[in-house]
C-alpha cells in the first residue's frame, strides 16, 4: 500500500512548536532552548550538525540570503 500524504499549511499562529514551525520566524531556531525542545533535533540531530546549521542560518538571516531562499 502506498503512503497517503495530506497537505496542510503551517500557520504563523502555532502554539505548539515542531521542526518546521519556525519557517516564518527563523530567529526561533537561534535560541538553544528552542532547538532543544524540538523532538527531531533532540532525537536525531547530531550536535555539531545542528550547531553548524544554526550558525549558517544566523549568517543567512544577517545577509538577507534567508529571504532569497
Amino acid at each position: 500500500m502506498a503512503p497517503v500524504f495530506v497537505p496542510y499549511d503551517v500557520t504563523r499562529d502555532l502554539q505548539d512548536r515542531f521542526l518546521y514551525s519556525g519557517n516564518h520566524e527563523p530567529e526561533f531556531y537561534l535560541d538553544a532552548s528552542a532547538c532543544a525542545s524540538i523532538f527531531t533535533f533532540e532525537t536525531h540531530g547530531d550536535e555539531a550538525e545542528v550547531r553548524d546549521g544554526v550558525a549558517q542560518l544566523k549568517a543567512d538571516i544577517a545577509t538577507g540570503r534567508f529571504e532569497d531562499v
